[in-house]
């Protein structure tokens, strides 16, 4: 008789669905059962790598005594057979979480450690998804960060997340951009996704473009990179026209260059396969333009981030609508910088995109009636993230008065995510606890009315709109229609 706990591909199976914390205490059970649930323990380490992996080595402990802001220049590298325990396990590492949450300096010193303990390099042979914050290596901590950061980077790594890291204190610069990214791309050479979200911020430089182009060139796999803190010069977009397989694009531009230096910078070169495209502009000044260009040189867009730092009436301008018409979009995210934005031709806007699926707006505070136009004219809408007001007199029609609108129901299964209204604009929402019944009564009929089959969504925890109690009253109105649940 087969015992089905000895198939190696059935308990395999099985480890799959038990937590982790499980399979480690049942680790020791059999051999057929270590060789299931090893490389799924090891597979992704938390944010204390290197502390996991140094405790790998004899007397591991030893290392990580000492003041983690002090670094230990007379460690040795160890001999084969102190690293036999680390070789066994180093290849089951397949990804490495952000390690955002260490203590400035521990993240760096550890590593350090760890790189001159072991020479072999790299040091986790079959890493895929690499986590870090390079701003970090660029600290001060560490001496020629980059030159360590290699250790980690081996021929069958395919993502690398440079974390935002708002404690950095030195961002990578050009020059260490570069580098890295020439480091990357021979060491590296399948890499499909890269960010780099803390590049220093710097000026233009006519040389940057040349000199990131080449490395540039050499990701022929690259299909997503996120590149933030950058000027947008002619430069840099042909540097970027080379990644012929790029098919997301995410750019955000330096906050500390004059953006009138450098008028001719917002012509983008050819894009033909890039189909997400998020850009953080400093102004709003020639995004028309600008977005014209994306529409001839990047006719597949159909993922489309918009965001101004500064002032952003022109997110909802009518000649930036008419522009983004010409792309084929299924996804529309809007961010303002502001809640005191011209108001919103939500017909004009809701009848330019009849085919959105899914529409984020943050910063503009929507009112009933633009719900109405969003309702009638894009049936396809599946999800909604948007500003709303709640409380006595915001506009939000009763249940009385609803009664005498002519409405058109919209057929979409939509998620309604509500964000809460700030305070700063002195038109705060009321909290939760002071929603009476009767307003939540009269946002349940209202979303009823336009959307039979919505489902709100609070986005996060300080949601100044009761959820829960919309929801109910919302499947008690599809229960009466016969939509059910």
């Amino acid at each position: 008789m087969v015992r089905i706990f000895e198939i190696p591909e059935i308990l395999c199976l099985i480890c799959e669905q038990v937590p982790k914390y499980e399979l480690a205490e049942l680790l020791s059970t059999s051999r057929s059962f270590f060789d299931c649930a090893a490389p799924l323990l090891w597979e992704t380490l938390p944010q204390s790598a290197p502390l996991i992996l140094i405790k790998l080595l004899p007397n591991g402990d030893s290392y990580l005594k000492h003041d983690h802001n002090t670094i230990v220049e007379n460690i040795q590298p160890l001999d084969s057979q102190s690293l036999v325990r680390f070789n066994f396990y180093s290849p089951y590492v397949k990804k490495i979480s952000p390690n955002k949450w260490l203590p400035d300096g521990q993240w760096n010193v550890m590593w350090y450690r760890l790189f001159r303990l072991i020479k072999t390099r790299p040091i986790l042979p079959k890493l895929q998804v690499l986590g870090i914050s390079l701003a970090r290596l660029g600290d001060g901590t560490l001496r020629d960060p980059f030159t360590w950061l290699s250790a980690l980077l081996s021929p069958s790594l395919v993502e690398i997340d440079d974390i935002r890291d708002r404690y950095a204190h030195i961002p990578m610069g050009p020059q260490s951009l570069c580098s890295f990214i020439s480091n990357a791309a021979q060491r590296c050479p399948r890499i499909y996704s890269l960010s780099l979200n803390n590049v220093a911020r710097y000026e233009p430089d006519p040389s940057f473009g040349t000199r990131i182009a080449s490395p540039f060139s050499q990701l022929r796999y690259l299909r997503i990179l996120v590149l933030e803190g950058v000027v947008l010069e002619p430069q840099l977009f042909t540097a970027l026209s080379s990644l012929s397989s790029l098919k997301s694009l995410a750019l955000e531009e330096a906050d500390n260059v004059n953006f009138m230096i450098q008028p001719k910078r917002f012509i983008p070169h050819d894009f033909p396969a890039v189909q997400y495209l998020e850009l953080t502009l400093k102004s709003q000044a020639n995004i028309i333009k600008f977005m014209e260009a994306i529409c001839k040189f990047s006719p597949l867009v159909n993922r489309l981030s918009l965001k101004c730092t500064t002032r952003s009436e022109a997110l909802l301008s009518p000649e930036l609508f008419s522009v983004l018409s010409q792309l084929p979009l299924q996804q529309l995210t809007l961010r303002l910088h502001d809640h005191d934005c011209a108001p919103l031709n939500s017909e004009q806007f809701a009848r330019t995109f009849p085919a959105l699926e899914y529409l984020h707006i943050y910063g503009y505070i929507f009112t009933f009636r633009d719900f109405t136009f969003i309702a009638k004219h894009m049936p396809q809408l599946r999800q909604l993230l948007s500003m709303v007001r709640v409380g006595a007199n915001q506009g939000w029609p009763s249940i009385n008065e609803l009664s005498s609108l002519t409405l058109s129901p919209s057929p979409s299964q939509l998620y309604f995510y509500l964000l809460p209204i700030p305070l700063s604009t002195g038109r705060g929402a009321l909290p939760p606890s002071r929603v009476s019944k009767r307003e939540v009564a009269a946002i349940a009929a209202g979303l009823h009315a336009l959307w039979p089959r919505c489902c709100v969504v609070g986005k996060n925890i300080r949601c100044p709109v009761p959820v829960d109690k919309i929801n109910v009253a919302l499947n008690r109105l599809r229960e009466s229609d016969g939509h059910g649940n």
